[in-house]
């Protein structure tokens, strides 16, 4: 799978190193790039997802024991 050299864009916005090598990965546009190869790197972003980002806030931390009110 040939490799695509583009230069990003500098957006000001910082890629977590586990999707900007997945990012690298990706064939260069126009490339073959089969259909059972694309699911696998799409499920591969799908757990870099998952290790990066939490599914729901973080409650905030209170002094109370427990987050509890007295």
């Amino acid at each position: 799978m040939a490799k695509a050299k583009i230069e990003p864009e500098d957006n000001g916005m910082a890629l977590d190193p586990l999707i900007d090598a997945l990012l690298e990965h990706l064939p260069a546009p126009g490339d073959y790039f089969p259909k059972e190869d694309r699911k696998r790197w799409l499920q591969i972003l799908e757990m870099a997802l998952d290790l990066i980002y939490e599914d729901e806030p973080r409650p905030e931390a209170t002094d109370e024991p427990h987050g509890g009110t007295a």
